[in-house]
């Protein structure tokens, strides 16, 4: 039976930094993220707004193909200032 690699205390010392810097950098990349969905919501609705009825969706499918009209429903929901309170709360 082998036994299990131990870490020094200079290796616990340097795993803690390594991993309290990639927790920072998932929150700042949440954060980031957010910013960007927000972005993206905002211009989708103003696009949506001036598109004649019934044409968004071949709109959005030649404009933004990587975007489906279910995402750009939630990017739009997320940039809706009603929203912004309960953004705030999940964000922190």
């Amino acid at each position: 039976m082998s036994t299990p690699n131990k870490l020094s205390a200079a290796d616990l010392t340097k795993n803690a930094r390594i991993i309290n810097e990639a927790h920072k950098a998932v929150v700042e990349a949440q954060q980031t993220s957010l910013q960007h969905a927000i972005t993206a919501g905002t211009t989708l609705r103003a696009c949506k707004d001036v598109i004649p009825h019934g044409e968004w969706t071949e709109w959005l499918q030649k404009n933004c193909p990587d975007i489906s009209e279910e995402t750009a429903r939630l990017y739009m929901r997320v940039a809706d200032p009603k929203n912004a309170d309960k953004l705030e709360e999940a964000a922190e």
